[in-house]
């Protein structure tokens, strides 16, 4: 994948800074958007998609409003190129199967989420 754009969704604002700093370090040049409710971004993808070429949403799964399954099988209502990378504090296998069912969903990533690890990830997708 050429630079990767990034659209980042967790309800914790603290850890969007965690994984904002991440990117910066690895992918400097990457353009980042952060959103702290998942419907928001999720409106703001589905009216945009064509733009959105090379971009890869990182996605938590415990949040209000919308959860990340609610905002995967949203997603999953339409065609589009997007990658999904889970990144949650969620240990759960069963959590882990529902996600990966998706074929946009590359990986499923416990927090912290670390830079090197996206790099892989992003390389091998």
């Amino acid at each position: 994948m050429e630079k990767p754009n990034f659209i980042l969704i967790d309800d914790d604002k603290i850890m969007l800074f965690l994984i904002e700093f991440e990117i910066k370090k690895h992918f400097d040049s990457s353009s980042i958007v952060s959103y702290d409710r998942s419907d928001v971004a999720f409106n703001f993808i589905h009216h945009n998609v064509r733009d959105l070429e090379n971009t890869v949403i990182l996605l938590d799964l415990n949040m209000p409003v919308m959860d990340g399954f609610q905002f995967l099988e949203n997603l999953n209502s339409f065609s589009h190129n997007l990658k999904v990378i889970i990144v949650t504090s969620s240990i759960s296998d069963e959590d882990r199967e529902k996600t990966m069912i998706y074929p946009f969903v590359k990986e499923y990533i416990n927090k912290p989420l670390k830079g090197l690890d996206l790099k892989r990830i992003i390389a091998n997708s």
